[in-house]
């Protein structure tokens, strides 16, 4: 992809009856992928649309427009994560004490 087409005009998140603009928009992986970083937190319970259009490949080839969608959840994920295992195996040693 050429990362001069790619902006918030030609990548577009809406949802809830509104358009989610994105505070930043990075291209990595040798201009093939594309992370968009939204302002704001999406609102419950929604669908949202994420679509692309006005993309080009580095020669001038328009990408063929495309939309995604999903629904988001009910409010944002308060649950801390929790570490089921390690690589290496991390040991942990008691020391007693006599008194």
């Amino acid at each position: 992809m050429n990362p001069l087409t790619i902006n918030t005009y030609t990548v577009q998140l809406s949802g809830g009856g509104s358009t989610a603009i994105p505070d930043s928009i990075s291209v990595s992986n040798n201009n093939q992928s594309v992370l968009l970083t939204a302002h704001a937190l999406f609102p419950d319970n929604t669908q949202m649309t994420l679509a692309i259009s006005g993309i080009t490949d580095t020669a001038g080839n328009a990408v063929a427009p495309q939309t995604s969608s999903f629904t988001t959840g009910n409010g944002p994920d308060l649950v801390r994560p929790l570490a089921v295992s390690t690589n290496p195996v991390i040991e942990t040693k008691t020391q007693q004490s006599e008194c």
